[in-house]
């Protein structure tokens, strides 16, 4: 015997909805991923990943070391994350073409994570 349509979604619904925790839609490791567009002009984003909450601080610095640009200091929850870089220094003044680098640091759970990634700026 056929079921009527509305019990047959339901159904389905139930089942899809219980396959899938919270707890698996959370990444499993911190990351930094790459950013996009890369190379870049005027603007990039760059996507991240927390796997537990903790003090993120993503800063750009220039091929001399030099810290060019603050983009995220804060306390973030697990999850995916972004941050956007339009170019420009922590005065707001356009910097130059050229590779920089940025870096991801996390504090929580009692350790620190720091990874980087190269963007390239051009004009």
């Amino acid at each position: 015997m056929l079921q009527p349509l509305h019990e047959a979604r339901r159904r389905c619904f139930s089942l899809c909805r219980g396959a899938v925790s919270d707890r698996a839609a959370l990444p499993q490791r911190h990351d930094l991923l790459p950013n996009y567009p890369n190379p870049f002009n005027p603007g990039t984003i760059i996507p991240y990943r927390l796997s537990m909450p903790g003090r993120v601080n993503i800063r750009i610095f220039d091929v001399t070391g030099r810290r060019v640009r603050d983009l995220v200091d804060a306390q973030q929850d697990a999850g995916s994350h972004q941050a956007r870089w339009n170019g420009t220094d922590n005065r707001g003044a356009k910097v130059n073409s050229g590779v920089y680098f940025c870096r991801m640091r996390v504090e929580g759970g009692g350790s620190v994570f720091q990874t980087t990634e190269k963007v390239c700026l051009v004009k």
